[in-house]
């Protein structure tokens, strides 16, 4: 509550990986709210992909985005910035009583690379070293029964994007990369 009082955000975004989680991810949107009832609240991740409507029918949580979430949620502030509602296509949202659940988006372009001076590096550390997380790919080639992924292809990024990124962030002075994927050298493996 503290944080996002001095900050006074006009959206606060909470991603939700884990349905184990799930509960203080809509815990952070009823501090945002209570902060400011204003503030509008967006949550993103597996959970909410996945259980759109339990996460929208929480009152203190005012979207959801499906599935990656970088264009849609880059549209949505934009539209929001703009001075209009955030009503996309790919955005969940209620509205008298109504839940409108959008689609999963799935991202066209993964080779792309964030600007990483839009960052403060030395916020972000393990150790004593300033890191970044990085992905090589997005979704998972098994269809693994107890599993609750969203509907997401497995897709890789190319050699030359991640050379380019760890040398991007090699020039912005991280000093570790961890390396998030579940599927990093799994596809080559057969079991």
């Amino acid at each position: 509550a503290k944080a996002i009082a001095a900050h006074c955000p006009d959206v606060v975004a909470v991603s939700s990986l884990f349905t184990t989680y799930s509960d203080e991810a809509l815990e952070t949107a009823r501090i945002a709210k209570a902060v400011d009832p204003r503030i509008v609240t967006v949550l993103g991740g597996t959970h909410p992909t996945v259980f759109p409507e339990h996460v929208l029918a929480d009152p203190s949580v005012d979207f959801v985005i499906r599935g990656e979430g970088e264009t849609p949620f880059r549209r949505f502030v934009e539209r929001l910035a703009q001075g209009q509602d955030g009503h996309i296509p790919e955005v969940c949202f209620k509205k008298n009583g109504y839940f409108h659940v959008g689609p999963v988006n799935v991202e066209k372009e993964i080779d792309r690379i964030p600007d990483r001076s839009l960052a403060a590096a030395e916020r972000y550390v393990i150790g004593k070293r300033r890191y970044v997380a990085l992905l090589t790919s997005r979704g998972c080639p098994n269809r693994c029964s107890f599993c609750g992924k969203p509907p997401a292809p497995y897709r890789k990024r190319t050699m030359g994007s991640l050379e380019a990124e760890i040398a991007d962030c090699l020039a912005h002075g991280i000093e570790a990369i961890d390396f998030q994927d579940d599927m990093l050298s799994g596809d080559t493996l057969f079991f």
